[in-house]
């Protein structure tokens, strides 16, 4: 019945993509939006009302009856939670709405780090219970870096605990802004219930009954006059226009400077004027499962989320001519029926099915196979994608994730003639440093291939997963932002690629770091092999650095005494390579060396040496040097330390501080809400290992807490000795 259920749902998702979409849409009328927020905060179960409301889905989907349309993989449905982005499109109001809903746990933060880079707004979802959560702190933070206008969204205000005034304190303390209330909560004075929304805009209330069949399509709208509200209504819109004024000059001047009394299209425009700019962010409240306030927040995104025309990059409208196909590759996706999809975010021109398109990075070309709408798991075939389009696109095999896409060569040497020395490449993805990692293994030698292609898939997926293979054992190791990501890949490793891994304990990820800089290192090569001699003479330093994220990891320190100014282009790519292969394993446990630069000093080879030499010269150089540190204990091994969250009841709090100050645990703060408390804390990894079920046992299954990774500090003299200890197989 359930597989009937689904296939219905998308026979008519196909329908209205089909009718809706057929024609050209002009860029005012597009949306291309991300739902973010904390995990459990109600974003998939929004996401399913939006689809229900809009026509695109005849029925609702529920996170717990496993048949949601984003949340299509089998982990996905058995875990309730997201683990990848899903794509969707649909209409409202006229308009056309790319949607993509984003994971909230911490293990795939990537998935909402690729999607933001690509989005003209994002929805973020707040449970009116709990306020501003960790990992919102952290998709609020990807979203500033890419400086996406947002809205925020007050769910679940149906709870008993749900608190507005709490939420706008804790909104104004963690995220450093002032929202701009728009909606305030609506609550039945005979039940106490909440009920609906009054719209401070429109100063109309808007009220639902739960238990009615339409499930929340139908609503009745009762004016200003008689509402019971009318008073705290009239406050807010003040209030409302008081801060537009603070934030817009001209509606300062125009209405509160005149006291002249704005229209609610005057106060639109300028919330929409200020949200654009991420000046202002405007204030939502509903309660997507019971239904309440969904409509209202669709209308939102269409009136304040700026459409695609509003927010080209940069370096589109700086280096390229007006015609020009620019792109963006953000997300790859392998499908049984298509294979590898690339997903595409275009900002110029158009691309047709056919059609050759030049990767930037790469200085290749390659032929795009089919053009795809994405819903989710099913894909509708288009003849074209015009500029502020989200589309997939079938058989790119060279593209990856953050590659700049353009139509030809021609158009990328013109954009990178004007950019005259700076880079014309989009800005792409941020990297994400993985905490975690293990051995993996084949179940048998004869399935080692199997095992390498499904790592190759999923690493070309997923930029947080990192494979590598150590040199001295040949044992393969992956890496990943958690333990939930890791079992995660060995899942889909099991039932996509039928291949059944045998994965090792689980280790922390720990980084190595000079203590002192490394002066005056050299290194002489001088080898004959097959039939020709081979020659590098090498001399470097390595340097600490402050910031190893902004700071280039190789120099060419050029002079006219050492001629590096005429080093040529392909032997400095090979020396760039054997620098990054040999910083990538510290001399410690073999973990990556952080903060570090290497700066080239001399430099001679000849024409016969390969490069294949040159590479391993300077690797060979760096490792004697780093080993040579590593004796006189002049490496520093760091560990990833998590910031924890955790809200349990007021009579748990002491053995839970207990708990964590055996844990080499910092609290930061311990914060009252409702009932319960909230612990805010920074703890070492290394001791959070089974803290899920250790803090469930000690509180009676009463806490519930999240973490989120701070940073990499030193380790102290004895636990480094510990984890040297353990890494040895002593313990």
């Amino acid at each position: 019945m359930k597989l009937f259920h689904f296939v219905t749902r998308f026979t008519w998702a196909r329908k209205i993509a089909s009718r809706s979409y057929s024609s050209q849409v002009d860029l005012s009328k597009i949306r291309n939006i991300g739902i973010i927020a904390h995990i459990d905060a109600g974003k998939t179960t929004t996401t399913e009302r939006m689809l229900f409301y809009s026509g695109f889905s005849p029925s609702m989907g529920e996170v717990h009856d496993g048949d949601t349309i984003t949340d299509y993989m089998p982990q996905e449905r058995e875990r309730g939670i997201t683990i990848t982005s899903a794509t969707i499109t649909f209409p409202w109001r006229g308009h056309k709405i790319n949607l993509i809903d984003t994971p909230g746990h911490v293990d795939f933060t990537v998935e909402v780090e690729r999607s933001l880079r690509v989005l003209d707004g994002a929805v973020t979802i707040l449970d009116a219970s709990a306020g501003v959560e960790a990992q919102t702190l952290t998709v609020w933070r990807q979203a500033n870096r890419y400086r996406i206008p947002r809205i925020i969204y007050l769910n679940k205000m149906d709870k008993p605990r749900a608190n507005f005034d709490y939420c706008l304190a804790d909104i104004e303390s963690k995220l450093d802004l002032k929202p701009l209330i728009c909606q305030i909560p609506s609550i039945n004075p005979k039940t106490k219930q909440f009920c609906g929304v009054f719209d401070v805009v429109n100063m109309t209330e808007l009220i639902w009954d739960v238990n009615d069949s339409s499930k929340g399509s139908e609503y009745i709208s009762v004016p200003v006059e008689k509402s019971i509200m009318k008073d705290i209504a009239l406050e807010r819109r003040a209030e409302l226009i008081e801060n537009l004024g603070a934030l817009d000059d001209a509606f300062a001047e125009k209405f509160i400077l005149s006291n002249t009394e704005p229209t609610k299209t005057d106060i639109k425009e300028a919330i929409r004027k200020v949200t654009s700019a991420s000046t202002g962010i405007p204030l939502f409240c509903g309660s997507s499962y019971k239904n309440i306030g969904v409509q209202p927040l669709l209308d939102a995104i269409v009136d304040y989320i700026p459409d695609p025309s509003e927010s080209i990059p940069e370096e589109v409208t700086k280096y390229f001519k007006e015609n020009d196909t620019v792109a963006l590759a953000f997300k790859i996706l392998h499908t049984k029926l298509k294979g590898p999809l690339t997903f595409i975010r275009v900002y110029s021109g158009s691309l047709q099915p056919g059609k050759k398109i030049f990767i930037m990075n790469r200085d290749i070309s390659e032929k795009c196979g089919e053009l795809l709408e994405a819903n989710a798991d099913e894909y509708v075939p288009i003849k074209k994608a015009e500029a502020g389009c989200i589309v997939a696109v079938s058989g790119l095999k060279e593209t990856f994730t953050g590659d700049t896409l353009v139509g030809s060569q021609s158009e990328a040497s013109s954009a990178n003639n004007k950019a005259e020395g700076d880079s014309a490449l989009l800005f792409g993805i941020a990297q994400v440093e993985p905490v975690f990692q293990c051995s993996i293994e084949p179940p048998s030698t004869g399935q080692q291939k199997n095992l390498d292609h499904a790592l190759a898939c999923l690493q070309r997926e997923d930029p947080s997963l990192v494979v590598t293979v150590q040199q001295d054992t040949g044992q393969t190791v992956i890496s990943g932002m958690g333990s939930l990501h890791l079992e995660i890949i060995k899942d889909r490793i099991i039932r996509e690629f039928k291949v059944e891994p045998y994965l090792g304990a689980l280790q922390i990820a720990y980084r190595e770091a000079l203590q002192t800089d490394l002066d005056n290192k050299s290194l002489t090569v001088d080898k004959s092999l097959g039939g020709s001699k081979h020659h590098v003479e090498i001399d470097l330093s390595i340097r600490r650095t402050l910031d190893e994220g902004q700071k280039p990891i190789f120099v060419v320190e050029a002079n006219e005494e050492n001629e590096l100014h005429r080093l040529r282009p392909f032997h400095r790519k090979a020396l760039e390579n054997g620098v990054k292969m040999a910083l990538c394993h510290g001399p410690l446990l073999g973990f990556p060396i952080v903060g570090a630069q290497v700066r080239l000093t001399h430099f001679v080879t000849t024409y016969a040496t390969s490069i294949s030499m040159i590479t391993a010269a300077i690797s060979q150089c760096i490792h004697k040097a780093l080993r040579q540190a590593s004796f006189e204990s002049a490496i520093d091994l760091l560990e990833p330390f998590m910031r924890l969250e955790i809200s349990l009841p007021e009579n748990f709090v002491g053995t839970v501080l207990s708990d964590l100050s055996r844990r080499r645990a910092t609290i930061e703060s311990i914060k009252q809400l409702g009932s319960s408390r909230v612990i805010s804390a920074v703890c070492p990894l290394a001791d959070l290992t089974h803290y899920s079920t250790e803090v469930r046992t000690i509180t009676s299954g009463r806490a519930s807490f999240t973490m989120e990774i701070d940073s990499y500090r030193v380790m102290s003299a004895t636990d480094r000795a510990e984890a040297l200890r353990k890494a040895s197989g002593f313990q």
